[in-house]
Order: C-alpha cells, then sequence, then structure tokens
C-alpha cells in the first residue's frame, strides 16, 4: 500500500509539471511576458546583492588598512594623571586588541656617537642627549604607526619586558651594535631638568631590536636638537620608564604621555569612546581623549554611502516586483475562473490548483534565472569598473542566495494572487462564469 501510495504521489507530481508546460507553451505571450519580468527582477537583485558583497569587502579591507586607535592623555593639570589604575579601567571597557602606555624622558648616552645636529658643534652635553619612548608595546607607538619607523631586525618591546631597547639602525651602524648588545644611560642635572634626585644614576638597556627611518621622515638637520631627531629616539620597555618616574622624578607612577589602544575594527571607535568617558570616578574633562575614526569615517564615507543605496534599491525593487506580479498574476488568474471552476467541480482542491499555478510561475521563474546569471556576470564586472569596485564579480553564494530566495519570493506572489479566487466557492465560480 505504501508503495502504491507513493507512486501516485510521483504521478500526480509529473502531471502537474505536465500541466504547467503544456499550459506555458500554449500561452506563449503570458509567458515572454512573465518571463521578462521575473529576468529583469532577477538582474536587479542579483546585481544588487553582488554590488553590496564587493562593497563590503572593500570595507572589510579598509579597516585592515586603518589603524583604529583611542588615545587617552593627561593635561598640563597635575591632579589628573594617566596611572596603571585608570588604564586597567580603560583596557577593560574598550577591550582592545593591544595597548600601550607611554613615558618619555632623556638620558645621557655618553658612550654613543649620536646623529648630529645643533648641539654637536657647540659641544655640550645636549650633543650627547638621546629621547627615551618607555611603551609596553613599542609597535603601538605612534611614530611606528604612522610609518615614519619601521622594524628592522630583531623585536619590538613587548609587555613584561625589563632593561630591553631598540635603537635605529643609524644609532647600530654608528656605534658598531647589534642585537644582544648593551648601552648605557645616565642622568644628568643638565638635561632633566626636572630631576628631583637621582643625578648619576645609569641605567642598562639590551638592544632586542633595530628600526629604519623612513626616508620621507627623516628630520636630521644641523638645525635640529638632537634628541628631536628620529634617529636619536630610544625605544625601552614600561618597567624602566616607571623606574625612573620614580627614582628622578619621585612621582607616582603614570603614563607621562598617556594610553594608546589598538581596536581590530575601527567601527568600534565611536563605541569605545563612550564606554571610556562612562567609566566613573574621574574627571574626564581634565584628560585628552581622542580616536582616528575621524579618519575611517571620510575614507569609509563613499561605500557606507554606496551600501545604502544599494540596500535602498534592493527593497525598492522586490516591493515594486511584489505588486506587479501580484497584479499581473490576478487578472490572469481571473481570466482563468472557467478553468479553476472545472478542477474544483471535478474534485481538485484550492491546494491542488494553487500547487499547479505555483509549478507554472516556478518554472518560467528557473528559467528567467538560468538566463539571468551569464548576463549579470558580464554586467557587474563593467559596474564594477564604473564604481571602482575592484575584485567584484558574480559569486556562486549569490546566485544560491538569490535563487533561492527568489524561489520564496515567487511562492509568496502565487499565494498572493490567489487569495481572491481561491476565496470564491466552486458553485459562484461558475455563476461568475456564466
Amino acid at each position: 500500500m505504501k508503495t502504491d501510495h507513493k507512486t501516485h504521489k510521483t504521478d500526480h507530481k509529473k502531471l502537474v509539471l505536465g500541466h504547467a508546460v503544456l499550459y506555458l507553451k500554449r500561452k506563449k505571450s503570458r509567458t515572454a511576458v512573465l518571463t521578462a519580468i521575473f529576468f529583469l527582477l532577477l538582474v536587479l537583485v542579483l546585481s544588487g546583492i553582488t554590488l553590496t558583497a564587493a562593497v563590503q569587502d572593500s570595507l572589510t579591507e579598509l579597516r585592515r588598512q586603518f589603524f583604529a586607535c583611542v588615545t587617552v592623555e593627561c593635561t598640563f593639570d597635575e591632579e589628573n594623571v594617566v596611572t596603571p589604575e585608570l588604564a586597567g579601567s580603560v583596557v577593560q571597557v574598550v577591550e582592545p586588541e593591544k595597548w600601550t602606555g607611554i613615558n618619555t624622558f632623556y638620558l645621557s648616552m655618553k658612550e654613543l656617537f649620536l646623529c648630529p645636529g645643533k648641539f654637536t658643534a657647540e659641544g655640550t652635553e645636549a650633543a650627547r642627549t638621546a629621547r627615551m619612548v618607555a611603551c609596553t608595546e613599542s609597535a603601538l607607538a605612534r611614530e611606528f604607526t604612522d610609518g615614519k619607523l619601521e622594524l628592522a631586525k630583531g623585536r619590538a618591546i613587548e609587555s613584561g619586558d625589563t632593561e630591553k631597547a631598540v635603537i635605529s639602525e643609524y644609532l647600530a651602524e654608528a656605534n658598531g651594535l647589534k642585537i644582544g648588545d648593551t648601552i648605557t644611560g645616565t642622568v644628568t642635572d643638565e638635561i632633566v631638568m626636572r630631576a628631583r634626585a637621582g643625578v648619576g644614576n645609569t641605567y642598562r638597556f639590551e638592544i632586542v631590536g633595530i628600526f629604519t627611518v623612513a626616508p620621507e621622515a627623516d628630520n636630521a638637520s644641523p638645525q635640529r636638537a638632537e634628541p628631536e631627531i628620529l634617529s636619536n629616539y630610544i625605544y625601552v620597555d614600561e618597567a624602566s620608564g616607571m623606574q625612573v618616574a620614580e627614582e628622578v622624578w619621585q612621582t607616582e607612577r603614570q603614563y607621562t604621555n598617556g594610553l594608546i589602544l589598538q581596536l581590530e575594527d575601527p567601527a568600534l571607535l565611536d563605541a569605545s569612546l563612550e564606554n571610556v568617558i562612562s567609566i566613573p570616578g574621574y574627571h574626564w574633562d581634565s584628560y585628552f581623549i581622542n580616536t582616528n575614526s575621524a579618519d575611517y569615517d571620510r575614507s569609509a564615507a563613499p561605500l557606507t554611502q554606496m551600501n545604502r543605496i544599494l540596500s535602498a534599491m534592493l527593497i525598492a525593487v522586490l516591493l515594486l516586483g511584489l505588486i506587479i506580479l501580484v497584479i499581473v498574476l490576478t487578472m490572469w488568474n481571473q481570466e482563468r475562473t472557467g478553468e479553476i471552476g472545472i478542477l474544483l467541480s471535478l474534485g481538485f482542491s484550492k491546494r491542488q490548483i494553487v500547487g499547479r499555478l505555483m509549478a507554472e510561475n516556478l518554472l518560467v521563474y528557473l528559467c528567467s534565472l538560468i538566463l539571468c546569471v551569464p548576463f549579470v556576470y558580464g554586467g557587474v564586472r563593467i559596474l564594477a569598473e564604473v564604481l571602482e569596485l575592484p575584485g567584484a564579480g558574480l559569486r556562486a553564494g549569490s546566485v544560491i542566495t538569490a535563487g533561492a530566495g527568489g524561489m520564496i519570493f515567487c511562492v509568496i506572489v502565487t499565494v498572493l494572487s490567489c487569495v481572491r479566487i481561491m476565496r470564491v466557492n466552486p458553485r459562484e465560480i461558475l455563476t461568475m462564469i456564466n
């Protein structure tokens, strides 16, 4: 009995499909019109989906190119400083990919020959003075993220390092230094005007990395002070910066040059800024808090606008297509009142009749989809060049998405177009025919 039931269902499906094919052959003009409507809708929708995917890819690539960061710096108000406790609170709410605190101080590098500048000819102590930049992560220091400096050998300063340093290629070559060597800096009263103690203290650092200065950023000049020349910058670990602050400046542990927090996505910058200023217990008006969201927003604005236009176009196309198809199919169904009445009289259920109409529409839709794919494939490439969307192209996933969604759309349209005629009973339909 089960086998007979399955055979009956298979035969019924074949009968419905055969009837749909015969009807479409007989009504060639209607088939052509319906095919044209489905084809146009599919071209617009599939093109929109493909271009939207290309825009999203471009935005993703743009986010990778941008260094997304939030910076927190203290003002000249000594009561509001960036302490490790504040840093911990900020890191907790922002949840950055990486972060660094920065301290800047100066040491006399008596054993090193620095890149000559303003004070070299004078022979003063300042000619031996180097800017020491203490970081939790030196890779996040502005000079590196701006592209002025680039690590060439070894590694960057990392969280947990002690007595480590990254120096310039110039200092390494001029002084015969290499990875693993040690350099020494001394506190002198002449160059550390804020020194309250520790004059004469020496600090030793092991070289773990060597950086190069980009040619366009090289600021070496006889008119520039030696500590301001990028080749004379020395990046050291956070612990060393804190130690100098305590022993020389005799201040609490703090990041005198603030925090830099790296985010994985520039789109999170605005929310991160709001999270920072919502931390209780701090006078945030006394801090400089910034993001580089303006740069990202400026670069992403054209793509974001294009994405909105494409989304609006897709919605408009679907709504307009829905209205047109429902009106057209409803009119055609009314003209088939006699056929529907006869089928109802012969014992066909309304569901079976809707199934027949649905089979006809789905056949037309599938034919339109097959015709649409090669057309969109070529058209999208041309549009991508005009809109400057490199890498845009028709993808299998887009075709599957549009195809599956279109089938659901076709089913909905068919059901809506049958509502009016299917609400009438067989006797009333026969009366309508007469």
